[in-house]
């Protein structure tokens, strides 16, 4: 096991921001919640601020290399309130898309900064921005039909007028909050997932809501619009959905009869109906399996889910073993992976069939259930699974040492953090053409000419050993586009992978770290070498280059 404590530092603000690359730390909200006695809870997050995504309502800063709290948030009507008024409210959970950050409070209202809407005037794509977590509400004329790209684009043009009407961020979705007070009541969160430039929501009564951009049909309405409010997805208003997941340019939904759903981008297969090149799905459509599905899980262009008997089942991209089953083969359909290697206690072994595992029924058991639904995460290209047991296994690209488990070859060469940094990041920007290339990462990847992977990948999943958490075991993890964070049972904080623009919270804007180190000096005004009695995390999420945690203090 590592530490690493930083006596003496000086705050992490680095003027250092990389198209390319454009590595940020969301942080939502910093939600003072009593837990017992007089201790609070705050939110803390670190890396690069572009476009509000630290929350911290500063747009010169480009990068926090330490944890740095949030202070104040956007309610509605426009009235922003500060942390200590906040802990009158609390935080029920913390999510992260790609490039924005969301929060679900104790009373399941939504919050979100950084990218947002995504979607300008004349349903243009367009950067709007949190600055400041803001809450957001659904859209007054709510529909799933083709033709209401009508409404979306005139609220759209609302939602670019209050952007343009305030320099702080935080306006351009409170245009959303303020015109739908009447739906608030009914707009009840339950679950939230963000892809790269969309947000998916399912509300306690069963609504499944979608908004940002729709160029690859993510949004599930039928078309490619772009929409700049939550907008239901009425196909699934009766099919009772349970969970909602998105990945880079598609989305999957999880039935209480086990059924999936999926719609977007599909060139590898990511939505499980195969190979369909340039041929998107464009609303929800059931995937014909003779699996029955209990919970859901997406990386960038891939997925994991596991059934009622607990078998882990995988589709989509493999370019670089991250369905881990011991082949980099992109898989068209669900299939199993072989499950003995989660430390299984029956089951068959042999072949892609594997067997059912008793040592996953509480994450079948937590689908959609905010923090206790993340025992398994999925990156750009790698996954973090815990069992039962609290046992972490990885696998998939382990190019800048997101695997945990040390360089996987002695081919480390060129650094190319970002065979994937730069397959996102070339589209950071251009989000027109969205995510057109973004799985171009890997069109072709059918045939997997991964000659040029160096061996830096991990197909087959791979056991972190105890020692690495001062042989605690695993309570949540966490997967970013190329570095990973756990937190262990008692509340320790370990991270891991590419440092770049100081996503790591350890003041190092560059390098890699090739084993889990645990991070505990979340105070910089009172520098620590070890953590403190009453000190804990409670919570964390992980975007594309982002963390959030919350820390009981």
């Amino acid at each position: 096991m590592k530490s690493i404590n930083f006596l003496n530092k000086t705050k992490g603000i680095f003027n250092y921001y990389n198209n390319f690359q454009r590595n940020h730390c969301s942080i939502i909200l910093n939600g003072n919640k009593k837990i017992k006695e007089d201790k609070i809870s705050s939110l803390y997050s670190w890396g690069c601020s572009k476009d509000g995504k630290l929350g911290n309502n500063d747009e010169l800063v480009d990068c926090e290399a330490f944890p740095n709290r949030i202070s104040s948030f956007q309610i509605n009507n426009n009235q922003i309130i500060n942390n200590e008024s906040f802990s009158n409210i609390g935080i029920k959970d913390i999510e992260c898309g790609h490039y924005h950050t969301m929060i679900i409070d104790k009373n399941d209202n939504l919050y979100q900064c950084g990218w947002t809407s995504f979607v300008g005037i004349n349903n243009l794509t367009k950067n709007n921005k949190n600055l400041i977590p803001t809450i957001i509400n659904p859209s007054s004329s709510s529909s799933s039909s083709s033709s209401s790209s009508s409404s979306s684009s005139s609220s759209s043009s609302s939602s670019s007028s209050s952007s343009s009407s305030s320099s702080s961020s935080s306006s351009s979705s409170s245009s959303s909050s303020s015109s739908s007070s009447s739906n608030n009541n009914e707009f009840k969160i339950k679950n939230v997932s963000g892809g790269r430039r969309h947000t998916l929501i399912l509300t306690k009564d069963g609504k499944v809501y979608s908004y940002g951009v729709g160029t690859e049909y993510q949004l599930g309405h039928g078309d490619n619009e772009n929409r700049s409010e939550p907008t239901e997805i009425k196909e699934l208003s009766n099919v009772g959905i349970i969970k909602v997941v998105s990945g880079w340019g598609h989305s999957l939904a999880l039935s209480n009869d086990g059924k999936l759903y999926s719609w977007g981008f599909s060139n590898d297969s990511q939505t499980g109906h195969g190979f369909l090149i340039d041929n998107p799905i464009k609303s929800p459509k059931l995937i014909m399996s003779d699996f029955k599905f209990k919970n859901v899980f997406s990386g960038s262009d891939f997925v994991i889910t596991i059934t009622d008997k607990g078998e882990l089942i995988t589709f989509g991209s493999n370019e670089f073993g991250q369905l881990g089953n011991g082949t980099i083969i992109n898989q068209e359909f669900p299939i199993n992976i072989i499950n003995n290697h989660f430390g299984s206690s029956g089951g068959s072994s042999g072949g892609s069939n594997g067997g059912s595992n008793e040592k996953f029924n509480k994450i079948i058991e937590s689908a959609g259930k905010g923090k206790f639904d993340k025992r398994i995460s999925c990156g750009f290209s790698h996954c973090l699974i815990l069992n039962d047991d609290g046992e972490l296994f990885t696998f998939g690209w382990n190019g800048n040492g997101q695997l945990g488990i040390g360089q996987s070859n002695k081919n480390n060469n060129n650094n190319n953090n970002n065979n994937n940094n730069n397959n996102n990041n070339n589209n950071n920007n251009n989000n027109n053409n969205n995510n057109n290339n973004n799985n171009n990462n890997n069109n072709n990847n059918n045939n997997n000419n991964n000659n040029n992977n160096n061996n830096r990948y991990e197909s087959i999943p791979k056991k972190l050993d105890s020692s690495l958490f001062n042989g605690e075991k695993i309570e949540m993890v966490s997967a970013g586009r190329n570095h990973s964070v756990a937190l262990t049972e008692s509340g320790r904080l370990y991270l891991w992978g590419n440092s770049n623009h100081g996503k790591l919270g350890n003041g190092t804007i560059s390098g890699n770290i090739y084993e889990p180190t645990e991070l505990f000096d979340f105070n910089e005004s009172v520098p620590q070498s070890f953590p403190l009695e009453f000190q804990k995390v409670l919570n964390i999420s992980t975007g594309f280059d982002h963390t959030i945690i919350e820390l009981l203090e």
